[in-house]
């Protein structure tokens, strides 16, 4: 009777375990997939500000130019 007991506890606990496992591993991947949106997000807008750069960069290039070409007249 004993052994009967223990073996139901065992598979108890067992049985537990295994619906749980899944249930964390769920709750893990949800977590990360909220933390790579936000990255998703970041990266989004060092995206824009790095466009943002090269468009102002290219402006300061012309008016380098102008500057020069005013220079040598």
């Amino acid at each position: 009777m004993r052994k009967k007991t223990l073996y139901i506890l065992i598979f108890s606990v067992i049985l537990i375990f295994s619906f749980s496992l899944p249930l964390f591993i769920l709750k893990s991947i949800q977590e990360n997939s909220k933390e790579i949106l936000k990255i998703r997000e970041k990266t989004k807008e060092n995206l824009v500000l790095f466009e943002e750069i090269l468009k102002y960069k290219k402006i300061m290039k012309e008016k380098q130019k102008e500057i020069e070409e005013i220079k040598e007249n």
